[in-house]
């Protein structure tokens, strides 16, 4: 193989790793807020469930 053509290949495997690694890093993100009933006592403990729109995935907490 031509040195020239093996260093072109290896640049483009090269730039399609990183492009892959840049792309899969995990999101991640927070929610805050408080959870109280009608007289505005905050409710420790109420479970709270939050779903992705996107592709429907849900996470399910307890209030502090």
């Amino acid at each position: 193989m031509e040195p020239m053509r093996f260093y072109s290949r290896f640049l483009t495997l090269l730039l399609a790793i990183t492009l892959v690694a840049t792309n899969s890093h995990a999101q991640s993100s927070s929610l805050s807020g408080r959870v109280t009933d009608q007289s505005g006592a905050v409710l420790p403990g109420v479970e709270i469930t939050v779903t992705n729109a996107a592709n429907g995935l849900q996470r399910t907490i307890l209030s502090n």
